[in-house]
């Protein structure tokens, strides 16, 4: 089992025997996997006195051979997350504004909520929705018990995705937007990239969709062994010249050769975690420069694919729609 799932599952026994006070215990406990998947790769969390990797195997029987440092644990989990939102000022694109919600423009390479930085640099990056809440405070009142850190937050977009993401001004509308979301009444449209000729003029992806056993931190389809599959549909069509502005992935095109590339508009009925990633990597056809699933071209800090178009219905029943119309890297 890999030492980053091994060390979760077994968390409560690790604390117990711990010097921490039960308070200290309890805040810890809660935390996710990201984050001691930080503290091995610091050295903070040790098997037979050598620094690992997360995705390193281990065999049960050495257990007693893991060395905590619960100090240093203890002091990066009061920088990163007892402290939870740091307002900074980051440029925000607005696509629309409303007296109840936002859209606005992610560009690619931020991620939309806090996250903790898995590498052994220390340095936090700054979210979406802290800089956000630095110009629009009335959001961090739009949170429910339990996701201080996610106020406003009723979707996201992968870290290296660009496009336009609902942001709730307060805890009403987020609600109604969740609500919405559920029921899968909220439709999106995505353009994505792949490279080679794309064989299908129009189609559907409807697989289930869950973590891989083999790899728990990426998702997959079928027939690999899945933890808790879940349906998930996607259709979608290629886009003719002339169907497009071609400006709009202009910031693409810079990046890649002219030619060989089919680019697609895309319509998720679902929303599953990486769900059009997966999809299309299923199909043979990775988007290009997402290497986690099977891209060969690695772009830097992003991938082709763009969430271009939302729509949704207000309080009144009205259909209204957000579109983004640049791509922001």
């Amino acid at each position: 089992m890999r030492l980053d799932i091994y060390f979760r599952k077994n968390l409560l026994h690790f604390l117990r025997q711990s010097e921490l006070s039960d308070a200290d215990q309890k805040k810890l406990a809660g935390l996710p996997r990201a984050f001691w998947q930080k503290e091995i790769n610091l050295g903070n969390i040790k098997l037979e006195n050598k620094i690992l990797k997360p995705s390193s195997n281990i065999d049960g029987s050495k257990k007693f051979q893991i060395k905590i440092d619960w100090e240093k644990i203890k002091k990066n989990w009061g920088q990163f997350y007892e402290k939870k939102l740091i307002l900074r000022k980051l440029k925000i694109e607005l696509v629309k504004k409303y007296p109840g919600l936002l859209a606005v423009n992610k560009p690619a390479g931020i991620a939309v909520h806090l996250t903790f930085p898995l590498s052994r640099e220390k340095k936090r990056e700054i979210s979406l929705i802290e800089g956000v809440i630095n110009e629009y405070p009335e959001i961090s009142e739009a949170t429910e018990p339990g996701e201080e850190e996610r106020p406003g937050i009723v979707h996201r977009l992968d870290k290296n995705t660009s496009g336009v993401l609902l942001i709730a001004r307060n805890l009403k509308i987020k609600r109604q937007l969740k609500k919405q979301f559920q029921q899968r009444g909220i439709k999106k449209t995505y353009l994505a990239l792949v490279a080679g000729d794309f064989p299908y003029e129009s189609f559907e992806i409807s697989n289930p969709i869950g973590k891989l056993a083999s790899n728990p931190l990426k998702r997959g389809v079928g027939p690999a062994k899945l933890i808790n599959p879940k349906p998930s549909v996607t259709r979608g069509e290629k886009v003719k010249r002339g169907e497009l502005e071609w400006g709009i992935i202009k910031k693409w095109l810079k990046y890649i050769e002219k030619g060989g590339y089919t680019l697609l508009r895309l319509f998720p009925e679902t929303g599953r975690t990486h769900q059009i990633r997966v999809h299309l990597a299923s199909l043979g056809y990775p988007i290009v420069g997402d290497t986690l699933y099977g891209s060969r071209q690695a772009l830097p800090g992003f991938h082709c694919l763009h969430a271009y178009r939302i729509s949704w219905k207000n309080p009144s029943g009205k259909i209204l729609s957000a579109t983004a119309n640049k791509i922001i890297i």
